[in-house]
């Protein structure tokens, strides 16, 4: 899942539409499996691009 994450954050930087919500997806589905810190960690992450 982390790898998804990762592969959405590199197609923001080379600014790729969609690729936000992308990884706004993959971070939900960490907190769906119940990692809530993490995923909390990730939407902060992507707040700040």
């Amino acid at each position: 899942m982390r790898l998804k994450y990762h592969e959405a954050h590199y197609k923001v930087l080379q600014k790729q539409n969609g690729a936000i919500e992308e990884m706004k997806e993959h971070a939900q589905t960490l907190g769906d499996y119940g990692y809530s810190v993490e995923a909390k960690a990730l939407f902060e992450e992507i707040e700040k691009l």
